[in-house]
């Protein structure tokens, strides 16, 4: 046990000794003020500090049958769970008290470590950060706080003090039906404190080759600084390999709190993401964007907002707006159900662009997305499966439905190797026409 729980046990025991109880209340005493429940209380924690968690753990039940909603002996049964090595039921236990203000270092500390192994960092550091507020120097949390950030960084991908490679290949249908395959690849490595520098290349294949023009062969070279461990700057310089092409700068920036919001802004000199028969008329166009992410600590809702404009050098201004949020209706640890709600919207300034550019257009729809855990060899095993309903409206050619279905699977092989892949069925809508789409995509990372 470590020494805050033995200043805490001190506090118990004084306040046993005001107790007004007698102190051989049997095991059959009902209670009708808490002060009573003291010489028991102080009982079934002594029992705990030496391992007789089941006994302890009997008592403490019993006094939170008469006081359920008891800090003292909630937070008692909390940590006594976990010394038993029942992480899960802890955190169950947990839940009663997490929204309390002073939350003790003896308490946090392990809750933390339980909500790191249980792969949910947000949560720990939430659990942390609320602790510090009220005991700012303590040792314990202090340590417990840096080992959220880096569980907080690794989870997000941004390990920037260790190597790694990534490689992405997927096909897209940016422009109304007309497929491409894409692909990424990606090295990084660690060349100061908090700092990495990268270079990536990325080409691009219409499958029609009278679009060849359009192709990318994209080279690129960037670095990414954390200022610290809530704010991180991407910067990028790229340009197009085997033409006449200027050099196009991409800047982004993430502020990242840890608890339930993140935040993200960029603006590049050349956006990848537009249409390709755009490309292949020797069009580029400049993007704007900026998104925000919403997760509650319990993982139960969950949002996000995204606004982008794109200015194109035809002179199309296009602007766009999506927002979704989504509730999760079953949380078990072998599956977790959730159901979102998402709206999109776009305009452009340009008519007779030869590319899909709609006027205005918008679809409104429901997400259902199913999480299956396996408890596999692998650090992380999670398949997804998402099924889309919505309703597309395009100015000029009204309101028609759409749908798709996709699969897809997340492997942690360890802490070094990762894999996403996945495929989906799309039936989408252009002016009108209703066009069915296969989409996959693959990527990998592996970090030295």
């Amino acid at each position: 046990m470590n020494r805050g729980l033995q200043r805490y046990l001190g506090c118990v025991a004084f306040a046993a000794g005001l107790s007004i109880a007698p102190q051989n209340a049997g095991a059959d005493a009902r209670y009708e003020r808490i002060e009573q429940t003291y010489p028991e209380h102080t009982r079934a924690v002594e029992l705990g500090r030496a391992g007789r968690y089941d006994e302890a753990l009997a008592i403490l039940d019993r006094l939170l049958a008469d006081f359920p909603t008891a800090y003292p002996l909630q937070r008692d049964a909390t940590l006594i769970t976990i010394w038993k090595g029942d992480c899960s039921g802890g955190l169950r236990r947990f839940e009663a008290i997490g929204g309390n203000s002073r939350i003790e270092p003896y308490l946090a500390v392990p809750v933390s470590d339980c909500l790191l192994a249980a792969r949910r960092p947000r949560e720990a550091m939430t659990v942390v950060v609320k602790s510090l507020r009220a005991f700012p120097d303590d040792p314990d949390l202090l340590y417990a706080r840096q080992k959220a950030e880096i569980a907080l960084r690794l989870d997000a991908g941004i390990g920037e003090d260790r190597p790694l490679a990534r490689i992405a290949f997927w096909n897209d249908y940016s422009d109304a039906g007309n497929r491409e395959w894409w692909t990424r690849v990606e090295g990084a490595v660690p060349v100061y404190e908090r700092t990495q520098l990268y270079a990536r290349y990325t080409t691009s294949r219409a499958r029609d080759r009278q679009y060849a023009n359009g192709d990318t062969n994209r080279a690129g070279v960037g670095v990414r600084y954390r200022f610290n461990e809530r704010w991180q700057i991407d910067q990028e310089f790229s340009t197009d390999v085997g033409r006449d092409a200027d050099i196009d700068s991409d800047t982004r920036a993430r502020f990242d709190p840890y608890d339930t919001w993140r935040l993200y802004a960029g603006y590049t000199t050349y956006a990848e993401d537009i249409p390709l028969r755009a490309r292949a008329a020797a069009i580029s166009a400049d993007r704007a964007d900026l998104a925000t992410d919403y997760e509650s600590t319990n993982y139960r809702w969950s949002g996000r907002a995204s606004l982008a404009g794109y200015d194109f050098s035809d002179g199309n201004r296009r602007r766009s707006l999506y927002a979704s949020g989504g509730y999760t209706y079953e949380l078990i640890p072998q599956r977790e159900q959730r159901l979102f709600v998402d709206w999109y919207e776009s305009s452009n300034s340009l008519e007779g662009a030869p590319y899909f550019n709609p006027g205005h257009d918008r679809a409104i729809g429901v997400v259902h997305r199913t999480d299956f855990v396996y408890d596999t060899r692998f650090q992380r095993h999670v398949d997804h499966l998402y099924l889309v309903v919505n309703g597309y409206w395009q100015e000029g050619y009204g309101t028609k439905p759409r749908a798709w279905a996709r699969f897809e699977q997340d492997y942690d092989f360890d802490a070094e190797n990762a894999l996403v892949w996945g495929v989906g069925y799309f039936s989408m809508v252009y002016d009108g026409t209703r066009e069915n789409e296969w989409r996959f995509e693959a990527y990998y990372r592996r970090r030295f």
